[in-house]
């Protein structure tokens, strides 16, 4: 400060860290530097050299001190003469210099504001979202951004070395610099698309899953095993960091054979499915029933209307059933207990029944000239009617002379025949 005609002016400089002070005295000795000196606010004199931090009172006659790229300043303060100096007017120069590098100062008013030069942080972001440049200030504190990029995972920022990396709050030093952003691959969605035949040719059914892998790795997509299709050869891919790779499978629609077994029967019929169809194919039967001679269509075994072709081969066989017909018994001249009998095509006839005529002998049931049996086999194919066939008995007559003779002692005759001829003489001895 300066005292002189009774006014007192008063400059305060104020220093962001420590600074070395430099102090010269152009007359008097260091007790007259250290009286009429420069005091700190704390009103501790400055040393002739050393470091302050703080703020300190300057003379008003500070000098031309603007901001610029000097770091420097100096300051001289004329003083009046102290106590044991009288009232002359012969003053003490003090001159200070404030020697703080990589800073600028300004006079706001009575104050000297000291900040840091102007520093330019860069920032390369390796692959990741643009981040504008930063300007700060010598000796702040400084905590960059957190760059994004996907489908990796940020490390941190490095220094031009490559080695040494940026730790949140360290100060910003004196000269401008980038900083470089560091990645390892991260994790990644992805997608596989499984296409499978339709029925019609060159369209597909498509199914989609998502899997997870490592940036710039491969996928490890897996063919699928449904039952009636057939997975096409395929390449693995790298896995994109934005998560768009596709691995795309498709499949072919495999077919089975067909088999229409008539089971002994005769089929004619056409635009049915026979041999190689398409799994998944809605069958088409035979338009027409196969037939067989004396048995009744009652379906193919294994068969369901508007059913789909299975993932294997299938054969679908006709069912029978024999048919029956009646079997009339007409015992002629005889009688018989049972007048008919139901039977099966190709089953034997079974135990047949035995008529009765008197004076005859049975000899069988006959259809024609051809004789059915208990064992004989169905073959007819209508009811039939079986008629008895009859052989009369035959019988000796014998001849009783009554004490005579007579030329034939006997003869043979057949039940509903005449007796025929018979001896005409017969005599007696008297």
């Amino acid at each position: 400060e300066r005292r002189q005609r009774g006014r007192v002016d008063r400059h305060t400089a104020v220093f962001p860290r420590q600074v070395a002070v430099e102090l010269a005295v152009a007359e008097r000795d260091d007790l007259r530097r250290q009286q009429f000196g420069l005091v700190a606010v704390d009103e501790l004199v400055l040393p002739s050299v050393g470091k302050l931090a703080g703020q300190i009172n300057v003379a008003e006659d500070a000098g031309a001190i603007t901001k610029g790229a000097d770091s420097a300043m100096s300051v001289t303060t004329k003083e009046a003469m102290g106590p044991g100096y009288g009232t002359g007017s012969r003053g003490i120069t003090h001159s200070a210099s404030f020697i703080c590098p990589n800073y600028v100062a300004n006079w706001n008013g009575n104050t000297l504001m000291w900040e840091g030069i102007p520093v330019t942080v860069t920032y390369d972001t390796a692959g990741g979202n643009a981040i504008s440049a930063f300007t700060g200030k010598y000796g702040e504190a400084f905590i960059p951004p957190i760059p994004t990029r996907i489908g990796y995972v940020f490390d941190g920022w490095f220094l031009s070395d490559g080695t040494t990396q940026w730790t949140d709050g360290t100060e910003l030093p004196a000269n401008d610099f980038t900083l470089t952003a560091h990645w390892h691959a991260g994790q990644v969605n992805y997608t596989v698309k499984h296409h499978f035949e339709k029925l019609e040719a060159g369209q597909y059914d498509v199914e989609s899953e998502t899997l997870n892998g490592t940036t710039l790795t491969q996928t490890v997509a897996v063919a699928r095993t449904d039952a009636g299709f057939a997975p096409q050869s395929f390449s693995q891919k790298t896995i994109a960091a934005d998560g768009s790779t596709v691995v795309d499978i498709y499949y072919t629609r495999l077919s089975y054979n067909v088999t229409w077994d008539t089971n002994g029967g005769a089929l004619s019929s056409s635009g049915h499915d026979a041999g190689a169809v398409k799994f998944g194919k809605t069958i088409v039967k035979p338009s027409n029933n196969p037939t067989m001679t004396g048995y009744t269509f009652k379906g193919w075994q294994g068969y369901a209307e508007n059913m789909k072709m299975p993932a294997s081969d299938v054969t679908f066989t006709a069912q029978w059933a024999a048919n029956e017909y009646t079997v009339t018994f007409n015992a002629g001249e005889g009688t018989c207990a049972t007048e008919s009998a139901t039977v099966k095509y190709n089953s034997a006839l079974g135990e047949l029944p035995v008529p009765n005529r008197t004076g005859y002998t049975f000899k069988g049931w006959f259809d024609g000239d051809t004789q059915y049996t208990a064992g004989s086999i169905v073959k007819f194919t209508s009811n039939i009617t079986l008629t008895a066939r009859w052989e009369a008995n035959t019988y000796t007559v014998t001849f009783d002379a009554d004490g005579g003779e007579c030329d034939k002692a006997s003869k043979t005759v057949t039940y509903d025949a005449l007796y025929g001829e018979l001896p005409e003489e017969a005599w007696r001895h008297i």
